[in-house]
This record gives C-alpha cells, sequence and structure tokens, in this order.
C-alpha cells in the first residue's frame, strides 16, 4: 500500500510542546527560512508543505465543494481538520525518513529517474496559481516525492517478512436487500404515572403503525410476495441492496445476517431505529470477500508496523514553526489540483 493511502488514513497529533503520537514536538523559531517542520536531519519545506496541504485541500474541494470548506464539524472547520491531517502525514513522512536512514534503506538509480520523470510530470499539471502559492521548483517536488517513496519502503520492508493472516470467515462479506420500516417520530413516553400527551400519544401509535406495517410486509414475504415489490410498498430505504461486512453493523444484526443462507428471509428485527427485514442474496460474496481480506490484511499490517515506528517516534525531536503554519491558507484561491497523489500512484504504486 503507498504511503499516501496509508498515512492519511493514519493519524498522528501534533501541536504544543508535549509529547503526542510518540514524537516530542518543540515550537521554534530555530528553523532555518525556508523550513516548516524538521525530525532530526529530515526537514520539510514550505514549499513541500504546501504542495501537500494544497493537494489535500483540493480533494476535498472536489469532493463536497467550496463552502464545506468553513463549514464547523467537532468544534473546527473542514480546512482546519484539513491541515492538521496534512501535518499529521508530514509527521510520519519525516520520520520514517529517519527511520530509512537507520534501517540503511536507500533509493537507487531507477528510482531517482522515475522521480526526475514524475516531477517534471506534476509540474505540467500546474497552474500559474497554483506555482505562485506553493512556491515550488521542481526540485520541491522530487523531494516529497523521494520522502514518500523512501516512507513506502520502509513500510514495505518493515511488514515484508512478517506473517499476518486473514480468514475467509472474518473477511467475509455478505449480500442482502433490505426493507426498513423507520420509528422515527416514536420517541419515549412519560415517566409511569403521568398521563400521556398528544404527541407522546400519537408516538405510540407511530410505533404501533410501524411495527403493524413490518409485520405485514413479513407476512406477504412469507407467502412469496417479490421482495422488491414489497421493498417499494413499505420501505423507508431508498437502498435496497447492501454488502455487509463484519463490524458494519451492530453485533444483533450482524449475528442475524451472517447465519443467513442465500436465499433464506430473516425474521422482523427491531433496533433503535425502527423494523428491518433482510435476504439473503448471498452468503458469501467472494470477489467483495477477497476485497475486504486485502483491506483487513494492510490495517493489520500497518497496526503492526505502528508498533515498531512509535517505538522509534519517541525517541525522536521535532522543530515546528506553528507561526509559519498559521500564515498559510488558500482562501480565495482557485485551486482544485490533486495531481500530486495521482502521479505517485501512477508511478509508483498505491
Amino acid at each position: 500500500m503507498a504511503v499516501c493511502g496509508v498515512l492519511l488514513a493514519a493519524a498522528l497529533s501534533l501541536g504544543g510542546c508535549s509529547t503526542k503520537g510518540g514524537l516530542k514536538v518543540v515550537l521554534t523559531g530555530g528553523l532555518s527560512r525556508n523550513e516548516l517542520f524538521s525530525v532530526n536531519k529530515a526537514a520539510m519545506t514550505l514549499p513541500e508543505a504546501k504542495l501537500l496541504l494544497m493537494t489535500e485541500l483540493a480533494r476535498y474541494r472536489n469532493l463536497y465543494g467550496e463552502e464545506m470548506l468553513s463549514r464547523q464539524f467537532g468544534g473546527q472547520t473542514l480546512e482546519e481538520s484539513v491541515k492538521e491531517s496534512t501535518l499529521d502525514l508530514m509527521g510520519k513522512l519525516l520520520v520514517m525518513d529517519e527511520m530509512a536512514d537507520k534501517y540503511q534503506i536507500r533509493l537507487n538509480e531507477e528510482d531517482t529517474a522515475n522521480i526526475l520523470s514524475a516531477s517534471a510530470e506534476y509540474m505540467d499539471t500546474l497552474t500559474e496559481t497554483e506555482k505562485a502559492f506553493t512556491g515550488a521548483s521542481e526540485s520541491d517536488v522530487q523531494h516529497l516525492f523521494e520522502k514518500a517513496l523512501l516512507a513506502d519502503r520502509v513500510y514495505a520492508e518493515l511488514t515484508g517478512e512478517q506473517t499476518i493472516e486473514v480468514s475467509d470467515d472474518e473477511a467475509r462479506v455478505v449480500t442482502v436487500r433490505h426493507i426498513f420500516i423507520s420509528t422515527a417520530g416514536s420517541g419515549q413516553t412519560g415517566n409511569a404515572g403521568e398521563e400521556a400527551s398528544a404527541d407522546e400519544s400519537q408516538a405510540i401509535a407511530a410505533a404501533g403503525d410501524a411495527y403493524n406495517r413490518a409485520m405485514s410486509a413479513y407476512d406477504q414475504l412469507r407467502q412469496g410476495a417479490d421482495f422488491d415489490s414489497m421493498a417499494q410498498q413499505y420501505s423507508d430505504d431508498a437502498q435496497e441492496e447492501y454488502q455487509v461486512a463484519r463490524g458494519d453493523v451492530e453485533q444483533k444484526l450482524e449475528e442475524a445476517l451472517f447465519s443467513l443462507d442465500t436465499g433464506e428471509l430473516s425474521t422482523v428485527m427491531q433496533n433503535s431505529t425502527g423494523y428491518h427485514i433482510f435476504l439473503c442474496v448471498n452468503n458469501f460474496d467472494r470477489e467483495a470477500t477477497d476485497q475486504n481480506k486485502q483491506k483487513l490484511l494492510e490495517e493489520r499490517r500497518w497496526e503492526a508496523f505502528e508498533q515498531t515506528y512509535n517505538a522509534f517516534a519517541r525517541d525522536q525531536v521535532c522543530q515546528f514553526s506553528q507561526r509559519k503554519w498559521d500564515a498559510i491558507t488558500l482562501d480565495g484561491e482557485e485551486i482544485t489540483n490533486t495531481g500530486l497523489y495521482d502521479v505517485y500512484r501512477s508511478r509508483f504504486g498505491g
């Protein structure tokens, strides 16, 4: 798995003057004018940091639109969250660059040639606005690709000989059709002894109606009614078919779904949202299971790698300029370029 995918999913919190995420973070003015962040000898320059941040913000802009960046989620804007995750990525790239030195992992001449070519390809995708924002030269792109490729090589080297297994049953994915009848608005009644209000009475009636609808659909299905027709008539879920892996749904539903044979109809099941009826289309989707197995293997490899990573990072001291980082903003910039990751993946995989 390429580092651009692995590291974006693995958080390393940075900030303050304390130990977080295994790194001793020192807010400092001791970096050179063009440096933002360093871990021992490995350094991230401002242009490199801006390339990463620009790419991440562009990725979210393309997915959700410009207006979403300023919306609050969990006490911070999406743009602030993206800046934080970009710091996470930079921190791991720098630590893994130092790990490459420790484990004597080097790039070869072919790697260097590919990086030179990839850097030129990427620079050709940048608009004048993007070049002005990042201040990046082709050399900056080369250094960033070198860090990413070294991190990938470190990850591959330290996980390559590990025996990590995921069974078919752990990774199994089932395909089901679903009828969902919502009990939204049915709420809880008042305390014992209190007369139910009109709203509470309506809620009780709504819950009873949902149950009656669920049982009506179930009885017709047991008598041979077409599932699609029943879904159209009764279901409050616009989506009818789902692929479900372990952990995707609450335990009670999971146990029921994974016990169904292909073609078998579930009973009416209830949870906090409403009533559910499932028809098992395939109780062992081979293709989806293989994909899920690969995902689980990569997650477990990363978890195993993190133990080595964290032990190494614990002894490292990084310097970081909060002032320089806070000064970087993309307000008003017309930037949608995600080519950094696109070119990296096409040249080096992931």
